[in-house]
């Protein structure tokens, strides 16, 4: 009999030599890495000193075998595994369940199509499926699918202590307004902690960042460990480094960390919830650090089942034929030379972008080139006489606001950014354009559910990705980006021949 003794965060085995493949299987992330090194093939048969980008698979391993624990949210695997080894196992809960502290009542749009809107009844269940799964898990549903008030229904149905995170100052403020106008907290109210402000109340929206900041101080530490319900919007930021965020170790090295996993494994919330439209593959590395903080995946809704209940636009996906006169040695040079300091390939953006405003519809170009492309762009338009400002992570908070103030009033029409493709709402968005490739599924996801939101006077969304040909790295990124499509049931996809470069 193998007994697992849980609490909040860490789960401990008292025969852990029964599990050893499992443990291997489940506990050990295997993780893709690249390092640069010198091409000894090249430099044996030319004498020249060429740097390549090489492939290393970096593995890193969950279970303590001294303290014989591992985090709480891989326990279902494990508990499957012995299950379909026929092995006796017993569950040692030691989570302390919270009693309701606050009178809570949700106030929000109903999700039964009496006000005329689309019947959303995943929202209205989301409360019964957490608790029948033991208070944790994670929503994967399509972006655009209302995951504010899907949360708001699980607040008020608990009512304890909640810590809301959010990865944006873009979607902080949304997200407690949201929260404020669904949830009627009785001798409470929704605090705020983020871009200066400190302000924890009976439910707290916070961004990462401001608490990664105070991670060491007395009112961090306080907030985490009065925490009950802990919900993470856009989990899959706990999938990896954070860009950004860094510590300095003993030699003064700095070294990037995963912020959004330190915060929850630090938090001993007994009921975990996270919210994402991208929670990665079934035992890749990006999902196992969602699950070790909010457990598994608890309930699905797909884009398709958003457009057919008539809760989100139908999209057409337009696939624009890029063929690269070259090959490049690796997917990084590939990126910049192929993509991002490609002027033809940007310039055929613009047209791009062009053609949509000249149809009366309104575009946002994603870049995640706050040094490259993204100026490119700006700069291209600009030389045409049209504006179209850029706003990145580096523009100051005012100018971002207005950005986003302007784009979605209307009064302007197109928009580069590198920082809006999640979260951020623009119901009357017409397009959107993908125009730095990659391989990363949440990147054409998340910008996806942008461009699907419903408004009044809104027909077919379009979304522009570029399917690149003739290099290996981009093409079978390319390939990627259009299969995470066809994964989210999304079939109206259109071929355009587009140019070479």
């Amino acid at each position: 009999m193998v007994t697992f003794t849980v609490d909040n965060i860490f789960t401990h085995i008292d025969r852990p030599e029964y599990l050893s493949q499992a443990l291997d299987k489940y506990l050990v992330i295997r993780k893709d890495g690249f390092v640069k090194g010198i091409d000894f093939k090249e430099y044996r048969e030319t004498g020249r000193t060429v740097i390549k980008t090489k492939y290393h698979q970096e593995t890193i391993n969950l279970y303590n075998c001294q303290k014989q624990v591992f985090p709480t949210g891989r326990l279902g695997y494990l508990v499957d595994w012995m299950y379909e080894q026929n092995m006796p196992w017993k569950i040692v809960d030691n989570r302390q369940k919270p009693e309701r502290r606050y009178l809570m009542e949700y106030v929000g749009p109903p999700a039964d199509g009496s006000n005329g809107q689309p019947a959303r009844p995943y929202q209205v269940r989301a409360p019964q499926v957490l608790r029948a799964h033991g208070g944790r898990g994670i929503f994967w549903h399509a972006t655009a699918s209302g995951k504010t008030n899907t949360a708001a229904r699980i607040i008020a149905d608990l009512g304890v202590n909640t810590l809301y995170l959010v990865p944006s100052i873009e979607l902080l403020d949304q997200t407690a307004d949201g929260l404020t106008r669904s949830l009627d907290i009785k001798n409470g109210r929704v605090g705020v902690i983020g871009e200066g402000r400190w302000d924890p109340q009976a439910v707290t929206v916070a961004t990462t960042q401001t608490l990664w900041a105070r991670f060491d101080r007395p009112e961090c530490k306080n907030l985490l460990n009065s925490t009950e319900l802990l919900i993470g919007d856009e989990i899959h930021h706990v999938s990896g480094k954070d860009r950004g965020k860094s510590t300095k170790g003993p030699r003064g090295e700095v070294h990037q960390v995963n912020s959004w996993y330190i915060l929850g494994v630090n938090c001993p919330a007994y009921y975990r919830v996270g919210l994402t439209g991208t929670p990665g593959k079934d035992l890749d590395q990006k999902r196992c650090f969602i699950e070790m903080v909010f457990g598994r995946v608890i309930d699905r809704v797909s884009a398709r089942e958003l457009i057919d209940a008539g809760v989100i636009s139908d999209v057409e996906i337009h696939m624009h034929d890029i063929v690269h006169s070259r090959s490049y040695s690796d997917f990084y040079t590939a990126r910049r030379e192929g993509v991002l300091l490609n002027d033809k390939f940007n310039e055929y953006i613009v047209n791009v972008a062009l053609a949509e405003l000249k149809m009366g519809r309104s575009v946002l170009l994603l870049t995640e080139s706050k040094a490259h492309q993204g100026p490119a762009l700006e700069r291209m338009f600009r030389n045409l006489g049209v504006d179209v400002p850029f706003v990145s992570g580096d523009s100051t908070s005012k100018e971002r606001k207005r950005a986003r103030e302007d784009f979605k009033a209307g009064t302007q029409r197109a928009l580069i950014g590198t920082i809006y493709r999640e979260g951020v709402d623009f119901p009357a968005l017409d397009s959107g354009i993908l125009c730095a490739g990659g391989l990363d599924e949440k990147v054409p996801i998340q910008f996806l559910g942008r461009v699907l939101r419903k408004a009044k006077g809104k027909g077919m969304a379009h979304l522009h990705d570029f399917n690149h040909k003739k290099d290996k790295f981009l093409q079978k990124h390319s390939r990627a980006r259009l299969q995470y499509f066809l994964d989210e049931e999304l079939t109206n996809i259109i071929s355009h021949k587009g140019i070479t470069v």
